[in-house]
């Protein structure tokens, strides 16, 4: 069964493989493929190389996610990968609809998404991993997928996770820098876009509920951050609305 490989310094690849029999196949920028992880390729492996490792598996395995034992295995991982496209908006489109699925960036273009049954969670807008992939192939792009892999060293978990939480609180973030900013500049907040911080807030919600239930990870500083946003957020839409009913 193969072995992907994910690593940011593509210069070091070779450096690695040395002498061993481990012969990978670069598929696109940061992954390769090969058919064998030998002791020789491990052992040329260190702490700075940012590289990931995941193996196929005959059976789909449940995410292990413990904080006190410090376990952070996160089971049967679905990759997806895809080159940039020419047309911009097409860009744009996989890149909206990647923050609203659940995953893991482990490189630029690509992601790690749990093994999970997304048909849940339509209702709460979550985008699957199929839906991604046929979303790219419509736009004429190329996308590589393989299921049911895991990490060879479940740790390499744990800095997926804290890279997660970071990309969240950026994007609730930005939602304050921007309110922030009109209330500096002492303008009032269009109805559209205190929706659209809304609408953004209630995905970021959702997303969090399903890394908990699914997974068991601990977002406590997200939710709390999405409460007190959430709050400022309502109350400029409520001000607005009462602004607009009283002309």
């Amino acid at each position: 069964m193969p072995f992907y490989i994910i690593l940011n310094d593509e210069r070091r690849i070779n450096d690695i493989v040395g002498k061993s029999k481990t012969v990978p196949l670069k598929l696109k920028k940061h992954l390769f493929i090969a058919n064998r992880i030998d002791e020789d390729f491990q052992e040329k492996i260190n702490g700075e190389d940012h590289i990931l490792i995941l193996k196929t598996s005959r059976s789909v395995e449940r995410a292990e996610i413990d904080y006190e034992s410090n376990m952070f295995n996160l089971g049967s991982l679905i990759l997806l990968a895809y080159e940039p496209m020419g047309d911009a908006n097409a860009n744009r489109v996989i890149y909206r609809l990647i923050e609203r699925s659940p995953c893991f960036k482990a490189s630029s273009l690509i992601y790690l998404f749990p093994y999970i049954n997304y048909d849940k969670y339509i209702e709460r807008r979550i985008v699957s991993p199929s839906m991604i992939i046929r979303k790219i192939i419509t736009y004429g792009g190329r996308a590589i997928s393989a299921s049911r892999l895991k990490l060879i060293y479940p740790s390499d978990g744990k800095p997926l996770i804290e890279d997660l939480e970071r990309n969240l609180m950026k994007r609730l973030e930005k939602i304050s820098d921007a309110i922030q900013k009109h209330k500096m500049q002492e303008k009032t907040v269009k109805m559209k876009t205190l929706l659209e911080m809304r609408s953004e807030i209630k995905m970021i919600r959702n997303l969090t509920k399903v890394y908990h239930e699914e997974l068991n990870i601990n977002l406590k500083t997200v939710e709390s951050k999405i409460i007190n946003i959430a709050k400022t957020v309502n109350q400029m839409i409520e001000e607005t609305r009462d602004g607009e009913n009283s002309i």
